[in-house]
């Protein structure tokens, strides 16, 4: 015969004392003092936090010392701590209903989830859902070994109203969080979201921490990656900051690689200025891969501010979009360098410049690059920047594609201008395609070559290589060299203004409009800029 015993909530809640059999489901948290428990319980599963049912039933209590994390005592004089052998839920310690601060709650989790016995550190979670948990007290710290999550909410939300200081710390090496939302309503606040690890030498050898399907929006730093190594953020969103969305300044340089992928970077704060979706200081080795990067002052700012020579950063496969300064901009004003940094494979559109390497930067490649709506030019290149290889790319050629200001001499590597290519209709007149700049007391040899049909008169090919060389003084001194192959455009390098040439095609008489392709190749020397007319 199969026999129901049946309690109604009023009855389980007026238990004052749990008799033999274990676990037993009577008490919430709450009552545990007042009660008293027979030897023979060894552990029990509460009712609820507070009241029953109330977000935290369901906690595994066990018999153990005064000494344990989040031990209680009951009436009886026994302690009992929540067992560590599953994962603990953040409900079990009052992370229900309207929580005005959840910092020592969290906090009370996290020290509890560590088991002596084992040397394991465990796991935090809730689905705790609206009202959303207030984070008030800075300072939370998740643990060495620690992993969190909220994915039983979906997402667990946790506002917060921090002035400054921290919301939410990880420590220590192997921890995961995951399923976490963090947003401070506080407008005026100097505050860090998330802090990985504190910057000191003492945590810059941690490894492998993951950060996953997070949101983190309103604080001053949405995220500050200050040491460790062989740490991951992906599927996330930062928004709504006033300085950085994530600032990367570890204690320790090229200490260990690490990748962002996945991750949107939102709008910073209106009014906010010399923003970053991205501000990289000191790090290991990089990849920033698969991003949306949006809407701030840079989007990728490699600020190299420690000595330690970093190595190795690739950023490719992202979508940078809208700063209203750089898509990405390597300059310090240290002594420190960043080098062998790949920008491969991006998209930028609608900002001023898509790149800006300066002094800090050496040993860069940028190749299988697309730029569209630049309102200056793709590429500029400024003192200090050395090293740098400019592959193919699609840039937007309505504007310059590189901009090559460096004058001190001190340009290693293998920067020529990129072969340009532009099809067009000619009016019967002189006609300026393309204005070159060459520096003061440099000079420059490049190729130029016309095809094409002339109405009435046929095809026509024109080939010519340019030398050009500025003393700083006056007009430049040309060059030139021509092949011809079928009818002749008459071809005009205007070298009337300094450091300019103007490149055109002058139609004779009869010959009333043309439809040709030029095709420019340097092949050495320096061009600041080639400049659509």
């Amino acid at each position: 015969m199969l026999v129901r015993f049946l309690l109604t909530l009023a009855t389980i809640a007026s238990l004052t004392t749990v008799a033999r059999g274990a676990p037993a489901i009577y008490l919430t948290r709450s009552q545990i003092p007042t009660t008293t428990i027979s030897s023979e319980v060894q552990s029990f599963i509460t009712a609820g936090y507070a009241t029953v049912f109330d977000g935290g039933e369901g906690c595994e209590w066990t018999r153990a010392t005064v000494s344990a994390p989040g031990a209680v005592q009951s009436a009886d004089g026994a302690y009992w701590a929540l067992s560590t052998q599953a994962a603990i839920r953040a409900e079990c310690f009052g992370l229900v209903g309207t929580v005005a601060d959840a910092t020592p709650i969290m906090q009370a989790a996290f020290d509890a989830a560590i088991n002596p016995a084992t040397g394991s550190y465990g796991r935090v979670t809730t689905g705790h859902k609206y009202l959303y948990p207030i984070i008030h007290t800075a300072g939370l710290t998740q643990h060495n070994v620690q992993g969190f999550s909220g994915c039983d909410a979906g997402r667990a939300r946790f506002e917060s109203d921090l002035a400054s200081g921290f919301a939410w710390t990880v420590m220590g090496s192997a921890n995961f969080t995951q399923c976490l939302e963090l947003y401070n309503n506080n407008p005026t606040n100097t505050a860090y979201g998330i802090r990985s690890g504190d910057g000191s030498l003492y945590d810059a050898g941690a490894q492998s921490r993951l950060f996953d399907n997070f949101y983190v929006g309103g604080f001053d730093t949405g995220v500050a990656q200050l040491s460790s190594n062989g740490w991951t953020y992906r599927h996330g969103v930062i928004e709504s900051y006033s300085a950085d969305a994530m600032l990367i300044d570890n204690a320790v340089c090229d200490g260990g690689d690490w990748s962002i992928t996945d991750v949107v970077f939102g709008f910073p704060k209106v009014g906010a200025t010399g923003t970053h979706n991205i501000n990289w200081r000191c790090s290991g080795g990089a990849k920033i891969t698969a991003n949306k990067l949006f809407g701030a002052g840079t989007g990728i700012g490699l600020h190299p501010s420690h000595s330690g020579g970093t190595q190795a950063i690739q950023i490719t496969g992202n979508s940078i979009e809208n700063q209203t300064g750089f898509g990405i901009d390597c300059s310090t004003d240290t002594s420190d360098v960043v080098g062998n940094v790949s920008i491969v494979g991006n998209e930028f559109a609608g900002q001023p410049y898509a790149i800006r390497l300066k002094k800090g930067c050496a040993g860069v490649n940028i190749a299988g690059n697309v730029s569209s709506s630049i309102g200056v030019a793709s590429v500029v290149l400024e003192n200090g920047a050395t090293g740098i290889t400019l592959g193919q790319n699609n840039f937007d050629y309505a504007h310059p594609a590189l901009v090559d200001s460096r004058d001190d001499f001190n340009e290693s590597g293998p920067t020529p201008q990129p072969p340009l290519k532009r099809c067009l209709s000619v009016p019967a007149s002189i006609y300026e395609i393309y204005f070159i700049d060459i520096p003061n007391y440099r000079s420059a040899e490049f190729e130029v070559m016309i095809e094409g049909v002339v109405s009435t008169i046929g095809p026509t090919m024109t080939k010519q290589k340019i030398f050009a060389q500025a003393d700083g003084a006056g007009a430049l001194t040309v060059q030139k060299t021509t092949n011809i192959i079928g009818t002749p455009i008459v071809y005009a390098v205007n070298s009337a203004t300094p450091n300019r040439i103007k490149l055109g095609i002058n139609l004779d008489v009869g010959q009333p409009s043309a439809d040709v392709c030029v095709y420019i190749n340097q092949t050495q020397g320096k061009i600041t800029q080639i400049v659509y007319n």
